[in-house]
């Protein structure tokens, strides 16, 4: 079976980019699947990146207005 997807430039280049960075992006949104954060309104993430480049910690903060 074959499944065709178009995409635009601009897309196409952001799904190589995610395709690059798969392990990190999924690694955040797992942690943030655990911690209930689906909703990222009003928020602010700070990741920091360890010298292998993977994601040593991670902060997430709210703001509320």
């Amino acid at each position: 079976m074959l499944t065709v997807i178009e995409l635009t430039k601009e897309d196409a280049k952001l799904f190589i980019e995610f395709q690059k960075h798969y392990v990190p992006v999924a690694h955040l949104l797992g942690y943030m699947d655990t911690l209930g954060l689906s909703d990222l309104k009003n928020m602010s993430i700070v990741m920091d990146i360890d010298s292998d480049g993977k994601v040593a910690h991670t902060s997430f903060t709210r703001h509320f207005r």
